[in-house]
């Protein structure tokens, strides 16, 4: 079934959820041919860009965690005096939550647990955060 032959059934029974009852096709499969977008079809291509090969060399050099504690160092620095929880933090600078949970130890002169240990705050310096951790 083709997206004229959509539009047909459309018209005839008066809406996409009428002809898809009377066809028995799910709607969803109706409102994606409607559309025009593809389905499972023979010749359906998924992506016409081939997906890039990556060499061993590649993987050596570690692959995503490889830049997250650069990351996380370039945004304490853009911090600097300042400070934000750690939920801000992640989303402000692009930071994964499970690799920052990772490497978290490493940072750790930085972090200050406020209340409870899910509740964090990373702040530019370490001397700000020795200030905060004394006034709770």
């Amino acid at each position: 079934m083709d997206q004229a032959e959509v539009q047909t059934l459309v018209k005839e029974h008066g809406s996409l959820r009428a002809a898809s009852r009377a066809t028995g096709l799910p709607y969803s499969t109706m409102r994606r041919r409607l559309l025009g977008i593809g389905g499972r079809e023979k010749g359906y291509v998924i992506s016409a860009k081939p997906a890039k090969k990556k060499s061993l060399e590649e993987f050596r050099e570690g692959g995503l965690t490889a830049d997250t504690p650069a990351k996380i160092q370039s945004a304490l620095d853009d911090l600097g005096e300042t400070w934000m929880y750690e939920n801000e933090f992640c989303t402000a600078y692009g930071i994964n939550r499970e690799k920052l949970a990772e490497f978290r130890a490493g940072f750790e002169d930085y972090v200050v647990t406020v209340h409870r240990a899910s509740k964090r705050v990373w702040t530019g310096s370490k001397t700000m955060a020795d200030e905060m951790r004394g006034m709770l």
